[in-house]
């Protein structure tokens, strides 16, 4: 789920739930650090209706992001 801040574009990415409930969680001290907007966006692998692999700069710091269909994949970045 987290890879979604990343992989699908909105200028409202937003928690359904108030802040307090996820202090404390895995993943939320990265959550609070994905930019709402990019410099730029590169995609390095996708299938339609199957799977994205997506990279997105904000400043010097890049960001990668994939989701995957119902099916379990391996991802090799070098």
């Amino acid at each position: 789920m987290l890879a979604m801040y990343i992989v699908l574009e909105s200028a409202l990415g937003m928690i359904c739930d108030a802040p307090e409930a996820y202090l404390g969680q895995p993943g939320f001290e990265s959550l609070k650090r994905v930019p709402a907007t990019w410099d730029e966006t590169r995609v390095i692998v996708a299938v339609p209706g199957k799977y994205i692999t997506i990279a997105r700069r904000k400043g010097f710091d890049w960001y990668i992001g994939a989701i995957t269909n119902s099916e379990g994949r391996n991802l090799t970045l070098i």
